[in-house]
């Protein structure tokens, strides 16, 4: 069944781009292969519960590969993309069905000049960083990002004006496609970004249920960051997030969490640069991690060459310092682990 509906939907994309005019329609694509060793060496060849992408370890394997048709009129737009990989396996495990492969589905229409009315499933508004390793600067994710959401639905409100951008979401939950059952809450996001042309500074929030399976639980979260070009050759992100939860019906005193990043680029040429990151992500209650005190630092560095354009070549070495032991490995858990991951990404 998955494998008629992602040929329907590509004959589909296939026919409506071949009778749009021009400009109005895309077709792209992408597939992002990987080798990813763990010093740990874990038994079952599968990293923490933690990490979402590049997560199958001694082994060859597609961490995200998707096709995506993308439709921008004048006064309408639209974008569908179905995906498969370890990625989504991961970190779509809780979805039903075909939505597991569901990357985006979505549909705008324009009410003003600047301003536009979206719903349906869209990439995550919190965060500098995606599923799509392309469009990040490390070649993994960071604690931040691989523990908020990759995804949403829902519907939102999006008004530029200037190097302004402001947008407001009505979502189904703390990246769900569907409602939980049982108790929920609604749930609100927003984001407020500004541009000028070396710095990007973007505040966004989350609001309304938890992750909790059947809990009545609130959630706020907070996540800020800046993006500079100290250079022509030098790039800058900091980022900061923190989080709260609270079980309405028990008064205790909300769970809160958080997590400082920062990552320096350079380039040496258009088709080589490194990238550094240093990070802490503390979840003292588990309410993310799900493992009481969790506290870890992770530190990485990245080599990537552009041989082409649309080709990338990505080598990265990690290391992580955890206040408990998080690290299963073939004699027990360990409290810290090395994992070097190879990555070569094509897209089209």
């Amino acid at each position: 069944m998955k494998k008629l509906l992602f040929i329907a939907c590509l004959l589909a994309c296939a026919r409506a781009y071949t009778q749009e005019p021009a400009g109005a329609m895309s077709l792209s694509g992408f597939t992002d292969t990987y080798y990813s060793y763990s010093f740990s060496n874990p038994a079952n060849n599968l990293k923490p519960g933690f990490i979402y992408n590049y997560n199958k370890n001694n082994e060859i394997n597609i961490n995200l590969a998707y096709i995506k048709c993308a439709i921008a009129r004048t006064h309408t737009r639209g974008n569908l993309a179905l995906m498969a990989g370890t990625y989504s396996n991961a970190n779509l495990a809780a979805e039903p069905g075909v939505l597991k492969n569901i990357m985006e589905a979505n549909a705008g229409i324009r009410l003003a000049r600047n301003l536009w009315f979206d719903a349906g499933v869209f990439n995550s508004h919190i965060g500098f960083e995606s599923a799509v390793s392309k469009d990040c600067w490390a070649l993994t994710r960071s604690l931040a990002a691989e523990n908020s959401p990759y995804y949403e639905s829902g519907a939102r409100l999006d008004y530029e004006t200037g190097s302004w951008t402001f947008q407001l979401y009505y979502l189904n939950g703390w990246q769900r496609m569907e409602r939980q059952t049982g108790p929920s809450l609604p749930s609100f996001g927003s984001q407020i970004t500004w541009k000028s042309r070396n710095i990007t500074v973007s505040y966004n929030t989350y609001f309304g249920q938890s992750s909790y399976t059947g809990a009545h639980a609130r959630r706020y979260f907070h996540n800020l960051y800046a993006i500079a070009r100290v250079s022509s050759r030098i790039g800058l992100i900091i980022g900061f997030d923190v989080g709260s939860d609270k079980i309405i019906s028990t008064g205790t005193s909300p769970a809160i969490w958080y997590t400082p990043v920062v990552m320096g680029r350079y380039h040496f040429s258009d088709k080589l640069s490194v990238t550094a990151r240093t990070e802490y992500y503390a979840d003292k209650e588990g309410i993310i991690t799900g493992s009481s005190h969790f506290g870890m630092a992770s530190y990485s560095a990245n080599l990537d060459y552009r041989p082409h354009e649309k080709a990338l070549l990505r080598l990265e070495a990690r290391r992580y310092h955890s206040q408990s032991p998080q690290f299963k490995t073939k004699n027990g858990i360990a409290d810290t682990d090395t994992v070097i991951t190879l990555s070569l990404s094509n897209s089209f």
